[in-house]
């Protein structure tokens, strides 16, 4: 559980596991189909050998790191839900339901390959992506349409929401499986 520190499962181990073995990864649903991309930390070559062959995965410095690069799992709804948007609108354009979903998730699969290919080593990738749209184009068009109706605005609002919410699920959860552990040991000392 991503809620859990690796003090916590080390407690819970009863410190027979070294802090050392104890890792906190991320798996996303998408490993099932080998697509997966996963969070570990700390840095294992070994464990990213292990989710990279289910996607791939991405190693953090630090618990912060981690945690802030959990906010963005929160826009897995939000890119489904645009995706709707635009096979509904081409289901109301007269398309067929199946052949739009069909060609919106393998054409949104086409789009982010380009910045999946050039991730590693362009920390910008998104930025000049954006910037390599037609000048003039229908791409361009819609890029300043959402950036004048304030579309990125709110997206960054909404992941500051997120990142507030999911900070304080974890404390909240982190308090939880806290006290179910001392209670636990309160338990075992009394019996």
């Amino acid at each position: 559980a991503s809620a859990v520190t690796r003090d916590q499962i080390f407690q819970y181990c009863s410190e027979k596991v070294p802090m050392q073995n104890i890792y906190r990864v991320t798996p996303l649903p998408a490993c099932k189909h080998l697509h997966g991309t996963t969070l570990i930390y700390p840095r294992n070559e070994r464990i990213a050998y292990f989710f990279d062959c289910m996607g791939s995965a991405v190693q953090v410095d630090s618990v912060d790191e981690l945690l802030k690069l959990q906010t963005a799992t929160a826009f897995m709804g939000d890119f489904y839900q645009r995706k709707a948007v635009i096979t509904n609108w081409l289901r109301e354009e007269g398309v067929n339901k199946q052949t739009a979903a069909s060609y919106v998730a393998k054409l949104f699969a086409t789009i982010i390959s380009d910045a999946v290919a050039k991730c590693e080593t362009d920390e910008n990738v998104f930025e000049h992506l954006v910037a390599e749209q037609t000048p003039g184009g229908l791409n361009e068009a819609v890029v300043k349409e959402q950036r004048e109706a304030g579309a990125y605005d709110l997206l960054v609002d909404s992941l500051k929401t997120s990142k507030e919410r999911f900070g304080g699920g974890v404390i909240s959860k982190r308090k939880e499986t806290e006290d179910k552990y001392n209670e636990k040991n309160k338990k075992n000392r009394t019996t």
